[in-house]
């Protein structure tokens, strides 16, 4: 039975629309566009991913360096957090391992639009131009704050609910139990994925069930039976999963005696939330990306181009998809930041929300020069925010060779603490929006590849990553890294106590300081303590004194 008469009818009125050589070179020019940047820099500047990179570096020597081998370890387990580390180390036996990074960034950049495409062609019964607008969400403030399992996870999530949709609304009561196998290993491939990224998946399915079900209530067909059938075909493919979190997933592990839910809660008060506007930022993040200018714009299009073409000819709607985005904006007010050990699940939301809008809604009428006009609108808009992308990433190019200058003189097994400076501390707010560099300590992973050095902040948290400190370290080690200033060196603060226990003995503990934006005064930092080495505009490299 259909979810309503214009998503029936789609099927006849939008496959002869959209000519396939058109489709394919807007399909083919979008693609080729998004992944370009990733061309331009060995180290793309996304937030968290060169920490990710310096994990990948260990899983892939570590049986063959001993000093790897000293500091860290790899324990597998059922962490739901886990697409990098099993797709990224293979591949780095047939491509090196930068390469291998960029291809698994280039997968979790495509694969949300490509779930989009499938979703809209199964709800709406054709191939259309609209959802090929999903491409200027790609880049979003996830994907370029380093969240790439996330943003793999919710292309992933994309694809099985139109595996769902498929199974459910096109095969009938019975046919849709055909696809709970397939189903069910998705989920599992989710969970391993992103955990988050499962539970939108559930609540995506869960609402195109209702609105099948509400449909069949007022169609005055839904009994007993169907009602406990429907339900048991929804719940069967997150059986495994839930034992896996339950009973499998290192959940409340522990670090240096300090619980690891307690670290991230520490993290985001103190960080966090000081420089968050509030809830509001977050509804930018579908389209958060280096200018606000561009993004505004991309915005504006994409609302005038669609706005108009609805207003010409009407707009079919899939009900279940938006009215599980319309949930998602709803509880996003609510949802806190840090729940557990996740971080950042309020701003998730917005941008899955908005996949999940261009998937569920499609303008009447693709044979009208407008839709050509607005495909290669999107495309040269889409041309215009991988130009900044390229652009900004292409700048930060001169900062990694400094900074592997800088931290030359670092032997192996040496360990690094890292502060920042006083061209750090006086950074105007939101500057990272505007003229986007390096976060504090984002090249700090350039440690571990190129010196194989220790330093406090690597990702190694027993409920996220397979890699993990051995206990020899595991006291000068932080699970979310928050880099003091320089002036705990001298006068730490309770919260850079707190955020860094080891701050106030780095000298007994520590073979290096490293300032990050240190100013033009570094080398007269602490000199009875600390030798100055080497320095940089990005980074200043001092020895410690004993």
């Amino acid at each position: 039975m259909p979810i309503s008469e214009s998503a029936a009818s789609a099927q006849s009125v939008m496959s002869p629309d959209a000519p396939n050589r058109l489709w394919w070179a807007v399909a083919t020019a979008l693609a080729v566009m998004l992944a370009l940047p990733l061309s331009v820099t060995a180290l793309p500047p996304m937030g968290d991913y060169p920490n990710h990179l310096a994990r990948m570096f260990i899983i892939t020597q570590i049986h063959a360096d001993p000093v790897l081998a000293k500091i860290y370890e790899v324990g597998w387990g059922m962490v739901p957090n886990l697409a990098m580390d099993l797709i990224v180390p293979p591949l780095s036996h047939l491509m090196p391992l930068d390469v291998a990074g960029r291809v698994f960034i280039a997968l979790a950049l495509l694969l949300p639009g490509v779930g989009v495409v499938a979703v809209h062609r199964v709800a709406f019964g054709g191939r259309s131009f609209w959802p090929l607008a999903s491409a200027l969400v790609c880049y979003n403030g996830l994907f370029f704050w380093g969240f790439l399992n996330f943003v793999a996870g919710m292309g992933l999530a994309m694809l099985g609910v139109a595996l769902w949709l498929r199974g459910t609304e096109q095969s009938g009561a019975r046919g849709g139990w055909r696809f709970l196998l397939p189903i069910s290993a998705l989920a599992i491939a989710l969970f391993m994925c992103h955990a988050e990224a499962l539970a939108l998946f559930g609540l995506t399915i869960g609402c195109t069930q209702l609105v099948r079900l509400w449909a069949l209530r007022r169609a005055g067909a839904l009994s007993l039976p169907i009602l406990a059938g429907r339900g048991l075909r929804l719940a069967a493919p997150f059986v495994v999963p839930a034992l896996l979190f339950l009973f499998a997933a290192p959940l409340g592990e522990s670090v240096a005696g300090r619980p690891m839910a307690l670290q991230i809660k520490e993290y985001y008060w103190a960080v966090h939330n000081a420089w968050q506007a509030g809830k509001l930022s977050g509804l930018g993040m579908p389209f958060a990306a280096y200018s606000p200018l561009v993004d505004g714009l991309a915005v504006a299009v994409i609302a005038l181009v669609y706005g108009l073409q609805c207003l010409r000819h009407g707009c079919r709607t899939h009900p279940g998809l938006l009215l599980a985005a319309a949930l998602l904006m709803l509880v996003y007010p609510v949802v806190p930041s840090v729940w557990l050990t996740a971080a950042n699940l309020d701003s998730r939301l917005p941008v899955f929300a908005m996949l999940l809008l261009f998937a569920g809604l499609a303008p009447k009428g693709e044979t009208g020069p407008m839709v050509r006009t607005g495909a290669l609108v999107f495309v040269a808009l889409l041309a215009v925010r991988a130009g900044v992308v390229g652009y900004t990433w292409a700048r930060n190019t001169e900062d990694i060779a400094a900074f592997r200058r800088v931290i030359q003189t670092v032997e192996p097994g040496q360990r690094v603490a890292l502060v920042s400076g006083a061209d750090e501390a006086a950074k105007p707010p939101f500057r990272d929006w505007l003229f986007y560099d390096f976060k504090p300590g984002s090249l700090a992973p350039l440690l571990t590849i190129d010196r194989r050095a220790f330093w406090p902040g690597l990702f190694t948290s027993r409920t996220l990553q397979p890699v993990h400190v051995r206990p020899a370290y595991r006291a000068i080690a932080v699970e979310q890294s928050v880099m003091p200033a320089d002036t705990a060196l001298t006068a730490p603060t309770e919260k850079d106590l707190l955020l860094n226990p080891y701050i106030g003995q780095w000298q007994q503990q520590f073979d290096y300081v490293l300032v990050w934006r240190p100013g033009e005064a570094h080398r007269e930092l602490l000199p009875d303590r600390l030798r100055w080495v080497d320095g940089a505009g990005i980074a200043a490299l001092y020895a410690v004194r004993r």
